[in-house]
Parts: C-alpha cells; structure tokens; sequence
C-alpha cells in the first residue's frame, strides 16, 4: 500500500518543486544467529518493551516520512510469514506495503525488496536494516534530501578511538582516524539507479555487505550525513540488553 499524506514539507521536493514519491525498502530476513542467546526465533521478531523490534522500527521510519507519498516495503524470510503477522498489529500493516520475500543474502534481499517497488515507480529510495529502531526523523530526512538531488548518500559517525592496523597479532601502523567513519542505515539512494546497480551487482562474484558498497564499486560518488549515536544496530545479546535500557525511561511503571 502506498501511504497518501498531505502537505509536503520542503526538503520532500524535489528540484522541479514536484512532491516526491519515497520508496523504503527494510530488510528483515535475516536469521540474527549472534543474538539467538538472549532469545529463540529471529531477533527482528524480538520484543523490546510493548513492541518487537520490527514494529518499532517500522514506527520510526514511517514518523520519518510522515508528510510525503511513500511506499514503505519489508523483506521478510519466506518462513517468517506467521512471525510477521504476529508481530505486525493491523493498523500498521494497513500503512505499509505487503512483505516480500528476500533471498539468501543481504544483498539478494534489497534486490528482491527493489524490484517489487519498482511497480511504484519511486524518485529515492531508502535502504534500512530492520535492527536499526532508532532511526530518527531528521536523518530520514537528510538522506532524502540528498537522494533528491541526485546522490547516493549514507550517515556516519565518526571515530573516536585510536585504530590499529594488526597482522598476525602484530601491530603494523596506526590509521588517520580522520578518514575513517562508521556506515548506519537508513542508505538513500535515486530509485532507477540504485535498482540498476543492484542487477548488475548480482551477476558479480563478489558479495557486497551494503548498498553503499555497491555504489562505490561501480565508482558512483557518495555523501555523508551525521549520523546518530542512538542509531544502533542490534546484533548481539549485550545490544538488545542496550536498546532495553534506552526504552525504559519511555516504559509505564507498572509497580
């Protein structure tokens, strides 16, 4: 379904002063194994507070590109069709596109997420991992902002740390941390474009571990924008045990 809303804000035109049409694309068919210790299935599927991690970060996506025309896609594994309903309550469902089913990569899966919405012929694209439900709105925005005009772009948080290069246990040399960044999702992207790489890219004997990645290999210049620290991807245990604690002082005390 593609969720009609009124009154565009500015940085959702594009250069023609046209709306633009959004398209969201949430990858959810991994199995998480590095979290199946804090608990059993899948961890998209996994409740954080009143919500699983899927609905939220749904949630949070959909607050991201409330005002627009969008079409916002997830891509669940073809055996997770009864954890999805479970997971998703109706009136959420009512608000975004039917799953689809991904392949057996990451990368298989944002192709396969593509090409169902290229029925509904988007002008950007934005890539999400559905471990990430912390994205806010005002990098949904920057993203768009920045696929409208043209280019792919990805928010990144800077480094901090010293960083080491090490062989064998063997400390070589000490990177410029200056020039290093650490890639988030969501990754934005004109839609066609994206689309186009992506079909290419699988006929490669190569697997890239992001959308970004495959824009880089086909030497398409790409943007940064800040990124957030709260925009956390959930992949261990000791993460999911992160994501509670920043819940709870929204969580009802129920004493």
């Amino acid at each position: 379904m593609t969720a009609q809303h009124t009154n565009p804000s500015d940085t959702h035109l594009n250069v023609s002063g046209k709306p633009l049409k959004i398209g969201v694309v949430v990858v959810a068919a991994g199995r998480g194994s590095r979290a199946s210790d804090y608990s059993s299935g899948p961890k998209q599927y996994f409740k954080l507070g009143s919500q699983t991690l899927l609905e939220r970060t749904l949630r949070a996506l959909l607050a991201g590109i409330e005002g627009v025309e969008a079409s916002l896609l997830t891509v669940i594994h073809a055996d997770d069709g009864d954890l999805y309903e479970a997971a998703i309550p109706a009136e959420l469902r009512a608000a975004i596109c039917s799953p689809t089913h991904g392949g057996g990569t990451r990368q298989a899966s944002v192709l396969s997420g593509l090409e169902a919405l290229a029925e509904t012929k988007p002008d950007v694209v934005l890539v999400h991992d559905a471990a990430r439900p912390f994205v806010s709105p005002k990098i949904v925005a920057s993203l768009i902002e920045r696929a409208a005009a043209g280019y792919a772009s990805l928010p990144l948080l800077p480094v901090h740390d010293t960083v080491k290069r090490v062989k064998s246990g063997v400390v070589e040399e000490t990177i410029d941390r200056s020039r290093l960044g650490l890639a988030q999702t969501p990754q934005a992207f004109p839609f066609e474009h994206i689309l186009d790489l992506h079909r290419k890219a699988a006929s490669l004997d190569h697997e890239f571990t992001d959308d970004i990645a495959i824009a880089e290999h086909f030497g398409v210049p790409i943007h940064a924008v800040a990124g957030d620290p709260n925009n956390i991807k959930l992949t261990t245990p000791e993460d999911m045990r992160k994501a509670q604690a920043m819940l709870a002082p929204t969580l009802p005390d129920i004493r």
